[in-house]
């Protein structure tokens, strides 16, 4: 396999805790305590890979609207200030042609944009690119399927096929429900599938850990497994493969996402007990 030396397209998926004190104060609140059935922890472990989902939309969206600035001179002479691309309009604010940082504003509108991943994006994505391999996106008011999203993420680069994540996320639902996820994880390219230019084929192995807090307010981790990292392709709203561990509410359990086929079934084991579960039937995140 070739190395892709330029920004791809890695999929936004789940990482390692980022603790931030606000975040912290939140996830530290005193919830009452309830038996924990394996309903809950299936309903928790389908809404995170839902909302790992936007995440993925959001960097694999404004993608297709920045261009490639890691030339050797990083020159945006030749760019054009305001560009539209039929109903979505892409502004570049920059102090000078070689210098950072560059920020790109790609604006989708208020009537909702249909991306390639059949979702409907309405509200701004902003890039604020600081270095020639680190990035930082930040929103306004910017939503998915009407599911807001807010909050910040830093990206970066390590030049060949690896990249390194940190969100501080706040979705809120259509019907009101909040999920606040923090987390930082490394995407390692797997496989551009002979297409190197087009993103939404590749094939990318994840690691990390997250810890989010769910609409009851109650804390949960997550763990993709070293030795059984999940495995995400760019242009499909769920893993094809690996594992992860989730702790909830004092329970423990592993998630395994198969082998690669592109399904949204995965198995849940806990207390001893493995259970086939649909991801798509038991989220609450609405979804295309």
């Amino acid at each position: 396999m070739k190395t892709r030396k330029f920004w791809g397209i890695p999929t936004v998926m789940v990482g390692i805790v980022l603790v931030a004190t606000s975040c912290q104060q939140d996830m530290n609140q005193p919830t009452v305590s309830a038996p924990v059935s394996s309903k809950s922890i299936e309903t928790t472990i389908s809404n995170d890979v839902q909302a790992s989902s936007m995440n993925q939309e959001v960097v694999t969206s404004a993608a297709e609207y920045i261009p490639d600035l890691n030339s050797a001179s990083f020159n945006t002479n030749g760019m054009q200030k305001v560009k539209r691309y039929n109903t979505v309009v892409v502004t570049l604010e920059e102090p000078d042609h070689e210098s950072f940082p560059k920020i790109i504003t790609i604006d989708f509108g208020t009537n909702g944009f249909v991306g390639k991943r059949l979702n409907v994006l309405k509200g701004k994505i902003i890039v604020t690119i600081s270095s020639k391999h680190t990035r930082t996106y930040t929103f306004d008011k910017f939503s998915i399927n009407d599911n807001q999203i807010k909050g910040s993420k830093y990206e970066s680069f390590n030049g060949s096929d690896t990249w390194t994540y940190s969100d501080k996320d706040t979705i809120v639902l259509v019907n009101g429900n909040t999920y606040i996820r923090h987390t930082n994880r490394v995407h390692k390219l797997l496989d551009f599938n002979n297409t190197p230019f087009i993103f939404n084929d590749d094939t990318y192995a994840i690691t990390g850990d997250i810890m989010g807090v769910n609409p009851d307010g109650k804390v949960y981790t997550m763990t993709a497994l070293e030795d059984a990292p999940l495995v995400a392709y760019t242009g499909y709203n769920y893993f094809i493969k690996g594992k992860l561990n989730i702790s909830y509410e004092g329970k423990s359990a592993v998630v395994d996402f198969g082998e690669g086929a592109h399904d949204s079934v995965a198995t849940v084991t806990m207390d001893g007990e493995t259970k086939e579960i649909n991801l798509a039937e038991t989220t609450e995140v609405p979804h295309p």
